[in-house]
């Protein structure tokens, strides 16, 4: 029987694809860099999903050098976001061997990219309603209403007010109690592990749509600023200025409370107050509102290519 042809190709980022192709991407692009990359897994859904990504490494091999991890489709409707993460990764590999820019930054960093950090949503929208956010986890008693915000649920002021939603039927429900999504927990224990290995962990970025804007820390307090708040802005500018650099795409930045709104719970705010990431960011990607989830797929490939422009100034510029 003969193999079908690898998706790991430039035709991939033309059109949207169903989660089980999301799968096969990622396999099909480890098997063809065997001795860069591998496939791994991050976490576990509610439904009891593998959390799958792509482990993209250097000279050093897996395992050595500081850990770049990023969360995508956290929110099931984004799904430019898993598309953009993808595009990232295979930026990293095919250019790996061509570009002295992109093997500096591969042998410098061992890259985690998790393209659909939220499967069971992530199908749902695909079959059931295309506008559905959260993960699928049964209601809570006394409730009919499935799903957590999975970016409401981390263990970092879960419990303050005005952040997050207590109603198990809102679409920032931040569940019953820090990680009591599944997601959450094993993708938290997944980063935790990496910061305190002797590898350790340099970078998060949550990948959201829509709205172009790019955040520092912190979410949870519009009145308060990280310690490294001067350096990270400073980071966000020019992420966001070499991302306008391509197509003239405009982004907003700054800390995400007084950027957009406040959120409590959120992933960016864990990795830089818990597991003590000091470059920890989250960004909505295109558009502001046109087409809002529902982005066209004529536009993935500006998209993935104006954001690694925005992200190759972050790598560039992390002391």
């Amino acid at each position: 029987m003969r193999k079908a042809a690898s998706l790991a190709t430039p035709a991939w980022f033309n059109a949207y694809h169903p989660y089980a192709d999301h799968l096969q991407f990622l396999s099909d692009l480890a098997a063809a860099y065997p001795s860069r990359a591998k496939v791994v897994t991050g976490g576990t859904s509610t439904q009891g999903r593998p959390i799958k990504g792509i482990n993209i490494f250097g000279s050093s091999g897996s395992g050595v050098k500081p850990a770049i991890i990023w969360h995508a489709n956290v929110h099931a409707r984004e799904w430019i976001t898993s598309m953009t993460a993808e595009y990232m990764a295979y930026k990293l590999l095919t250019n790996y061997g061509n570009s002295t820019e992109i093997k500096g930054y591969v042998d410098k960093y061992d890259f985690y990219i998790f393209p659909v950090v939220n499967p069971d949503g992530f199908v749902y929208s695909q079959t059931t309603n295309r506008m559905w956010r959260k993960n699928r986890q049964s209601p809570p008693s006394g409730s009919s209403c499935y799903g957590r915000d999975i970016n409401r649920n981390w263990d970092i002021h879960w419990s303050d007010p005005g952040g997050a939603s207590t109603n198990p039927c809102d679409d920032t429900y931040k569940g019953t109690a820090p990680f009591d999504a599944s997601e959450t927990r094993t993708l938290a224990a997944f980063l935790n592990a990496k910061k305190n290995s002797t590898q350790e962990m340099k970078m998060y970025i949550d990948w959201h749509s829509y709205s172009q804007m790019f955040f520092t820390p912190y979410g949870w307090t519009c009145t308060q600023l990280p310690p490294d708040y001067t350096e990270l802005l400073a980071l966000a500018k020019g992420f966001t200025t070499s991302l306008k650099a391509v197509y003239g795409t405009t982004y907003t930045y700054g800390p995400s409370c007084s950027t957009i709104y406040k959120t409590t719970g959120s992933s960016d705010d864990y990795t830089y107050g818990v597991t003590g990431v000091k470059y920890s960011f989250s960004a909505e990607l295109r558009d502001k509102g046109t087409y809002g989830f529902v982005l066209p797929a004529n536009q993935i490939y500006p998209t993935g290519i104006e954001t690694w422009a925005g992200v190759k100034y972050l790598l560039t510029n992390m002391k």
